[in-house]
């Protein structure tokens, strides 16, 4: 069976120093695939990860980022609708959910959050101050519970993401395919240290719509 932990508080893990390396133009994260306006489609397959169980799904992710809304299709073997959830950066609405997630503390929250860290609370702002720091760039967001960090690489695309703050701790690390640059990653994989839970997302496949 899958179970979550309670988020727990964070352990200070940042402490709000600002990053080793030179201070730089804070430019970098304009083009970041997230930044933009219009509606992406991912499809992806995804596994997640936890208490040495694991739950593979496949799964479709509607992204407005004019409305900053993202709704997850989740489905099991053989196209069985797990469940259908839509979140924005404060809220979280169930259309539909199969009556056996019940039985997984917080798990419609947690995939809701998920999205969150993803795709719309988390992201680089252009305006962060960013620093040199081996062949990347790091840059720096400081939030009302904690502070994100962000490593990209000299194009802009962001390598990963470092969250610590009183709400926990977590991680995103991406991987690019060389074919599609400037768009979204082939590979994410989210882990939260409070949850106790790893999310791999593969991509399948992407679409765009004004």
């Amino acid at each position: 069976m899958l179970l979550f932990g309670c988020a727990a508080q964070g352990t200070g893990c940042l402490d709000g120093t600002a990053p080793s390396g030179t201070a730089t133009a804070p430019n970098t994260a304009i083009g970041f695939w997230t930044a933009g306006n219009g509606i992406v489609i991912l499809q992806q397959a995804a596994v997640l990860s936890t208490n040495g169980a694991e739950m593979q799904m496949d799964c479709m992710v509607r992204l407005d980022f004019s409305a900053r809304t993202a709704r997850l299709v989740a489905l099991a073997g053989f196209g069985m609708k797990l469940f259908d959830i839509e979140a924005t950066p404060t809220t979280l609405t169930v259309h539909s959910a199969l009556p056996v997630l019940d039985r997984l503390p917080h798990f419609l929250q947690h995939a809701a959050e998920a999205l969150r860290r993803l795709y719309l609370t988390h992201q680089p702002a252009p305006e962060a101050p960013a620093f040199e720091q081996g062949t990347g760039l790091v840059l720096v967001t400081r939030l009302e519970n904690g502070e994100d960090r962000h490593r990209l690489d000299r194009t802009g695309r962001l390598l990963e993401t470092q969250h610590c703050g009183r709400d926990g701790q977590w991680t995103i690390a991406y991987e690019y395919s060389d074919s599609a640059p400037g768009g979204p990653p082939r590979t994410s994989r989210l882990d939260d240290t409070a949850a106790g839970y790893r999310l791999t997302l593969q991509l399948t496949s992407v679409r765009h719509h004004e």
